[in-house]
């Protein structure tokens, strides 16, 4: 009985330090997911807000024992460094077509793999959409119900748009990635809403007619779109 594997050596373990390091990990991914950093108020309205990995850095500073708990895990890195990879491998990009290659997208297996990440992942990311002159990975919530994404990518729309003068080409993902949510907001939030005067679907069904007929984008525009395939560089000769 003792050799069998359930009883073989039930002392061993991983060691105090990876114990430590998954702890602290977890803390900070925990204290990355609080729920007041994911929104803001306009006008007395609560919305959920993106933030890159260098913004929730900056807002996790305030914290001391967010300073010190990082310093621990990883002593002497930057914060934004370290938020910047505890989310690296917890996140789910927003668009279908920013997670699978064109083979992927055609199966029903893959999207179900993918609903359950979305569960299990704690982030969603919008790789591509931050503000130009800050290169780090714009990421949101993965706390947000479906009318929440939807408000925050429609928020971004109108910002990259109205404020930092994107053009239809580089908005087309975000407009791709709320046409793709928007069945589930109306599958439920489809009753008056208010504070806003209006249902959910309603709103969020307005705002991409005429964000569409404005940019002159077509369902099969968005649909079609892909992610720019990485260029490898060359390799040095000998």
């Amino acid at each position: 009985m003792i050799e069998r594997p359930e009883c073989k050596r039930r002392w061993a373990t991983e060691g105090w330090d990876a114990m430590q390091a998954k702890a602290l990990r977890d803390w900070l991914l925990d204290r990355c997911e609080a729920r007041e950093l994911w929104y803001h108020h306009v006008d007395r309205l609560e919305q959920p807000r993106p933030l890159t990995t260098a913004q929730l850095a900056d807002e996790l500073r305030r914290d001391a024992d967010v300073l010190t708990v990082a310093n621990l895990y990883a002593p002497g890195q930057d914060l934004g460094k370290v938020v910047a990879d505890l989310v690296a491998d917890e996140h789910v990009p927003h668009l279908a077509a920013l997670r699978y290659k064109d083979s992927g997208l055609s199966k029903r297996a893959d999207w179900e793999h993918v609903w359950d990440l979305q569960r299990q992942e704690r982030f969603v990311s919008y790789p591509g959409a931050s503000r130009d002159g800050d290169p780090s990975l714009l990421v949101g919530w993965a706390g947000w119900d479906h009318r929440e994404q939807a408000q925050a990518l429609a928020t971004l729309i109108v910002a990259r748009e109205q404020e930092d003068g994107w053009a239809a080409d580089r908005l087309v993902p975000l407009v791709a990635g709320l046409r793709e949510i928007f069945p589930w907001v109306r599958q439920w939030h489809g009753e008056f809403d208010p504070e806003w005067g209006a249902s959910p679907v309603d709103i969020y069904a307005g705002f991409l007619a005429e964000t569409t007929n404005r940019l002159h984008l077509t369902d099969e525009a968005l649909t079609s779109w892909r992610p720019p395939k990485a260029t490898r560089g060359r390799k040095a000769k000998a």
